[in-house]
């Protein structure tokens, strides 16, 4: 029902609303992914920048050829711009995982590092207190 609502014609702010919830409920589905891609040539101003918006909250990388052409070769200041902002978000979005995976990684080497010294002082505790001690 709502890429029905994103066809030119339709009243401009339901069409921008359309377009703005299919970017947040349009993950993974790609009759969606390119349908807002097909708006980036739309004849609205308002629902091509809708579909920036959308597209960046896809958060799909797939879509990030699309957007550089609009960035560098639409007229419109303000599309460009929306256009850079949506390509630096998505990549963005792309490198957390790969940074969160690194992290879990050092947190794992750590946990291993941590045993291994607890287990070493655990062994030198019972070494030293079952030697008996020296009288003076």
């Amino acid at each position: 029902m709502l890429l029905a609502w994103t066809d030119y014609g339709k009243a401009p702010y339901a069409r921008e609303t359309a377009i703005a919830v299919l970017g947040k409920l349009g993950q993974g589905k790609r009759p969606v992914r390119n349908r807002i891609v097909d708006l980036l040539d739309d004849k609205n101003f308002h629902a091509r920048m809708a579909a920036v918006d959308a597209l960046e909250a896809l958060g799909d990388a797939e879509v990030i050829p699309a957007l550089q052409r609009l960035a560098t070769q639409d007229i419109e200041g303000r599309l460009k711009g929306a256009a850079a902002k949506a390509i630096r978000g998505i990549t963005e979005r792309l490198e957390k995982p790969a940074e969160l995976k690194q992290l879990r990684g050092e947190i794992d080497t750590l946990r291993e590092s941590n045993k291994s010294l607890l287990d070493r002082l655990e062994r030198l505790e019972s070494t030293s207190k079952s030697k008996p001690k020296a009288k003076r």
